[in-house]
């Protein structure tokens, strides 16, 4: 059985937007309701997060570096053999870097970390899949860009992730891009992992 979830992050409701567009929740609304509900931090005030997790059943969600809110550093979440890995992305050195991220996901011994901070959406497939909703109120990041509002649906079956990214141009929800992704299931072990998957990232 084909498992739902959905991916949003980084509202910043309401220091940077004051809502979440409509649009974006009509949609939301019609696709209800997922299995689960990943939320990457900086959603900013109580109301946003009782407002998001609503779409769903099971519920997860980390602090950003601007929530006040009491919630975890990071999660980890099993869903049948798959281990996917929650964090809002602002704990690495660099921000958004494959590297880092993909680091984090060893630790954590992860198929799929998804992270937010940047507000720049991200699908990146390897031995370790990266994903990132972006903004779902399209705010504006510390390094002063700013994306039309996203977020990310996914579909887990036998071993393989549908993910479709959703953003919002000129007021309409349109689906942006889609990648069918098979998940490593074998466990992931730094030493392993980093001399098979990560030369090219070594210097000469």
């Amino acid at each position: 059985m084909a498992v739902k979830i959905l991916v949003v992050g980084d509202a910043h409701v309401p220091d940077r937007v004051e809502s979440i567009h409509a649009a974006v929740l009509d949609k939301l609304d019609s696709m209800k309701p997922f299995d689960y509900v990943l939320i990457t931090g900086d959603l900013i005030n109580e109301d946003t997060l009782k407002q998001l997790i609503g779409f769903g059943r099971a519920k997860y969600v980390v602090k950003g570096n601007m929530d006040y809110l009491e919630l975890p550093d990071k999660e980890v979440i099993r869903i049948g053999e798959i281990k996917i890995g929650l964090m809002h992305g602002h704990q690495i050195k660099h921000r958004g870097d494959p590297r880092e991220l993909r680091e984090v996901a060893v630790n954590l011994r992860v198929n799929i970390l998804i992270s937010g901070h940047t507000h720049v959406p991200m699908i990146q497939r390897g031995a370790i899949n990266l994903l990132n909703p972006g903004s779902i109120t399209g705010a504006w990041s510390g390094a002063g860009n700013r994306e039309p509002p996203s977020f990310l649906a996914l579909e887990l079956t036998e071993g393989i992730a549908n993910i479709d990214l959703y953003q919002l141009i000129k007021n309409e929800i349109k689906l942006t891009k889609h990648e069918s992704i098979p998940i490593n299931l074998a466990n992931i072990y730094p030493s392993t992992y980093f001399t098979e998957n990560m030369r090219t990232d070594s210097s000469p």
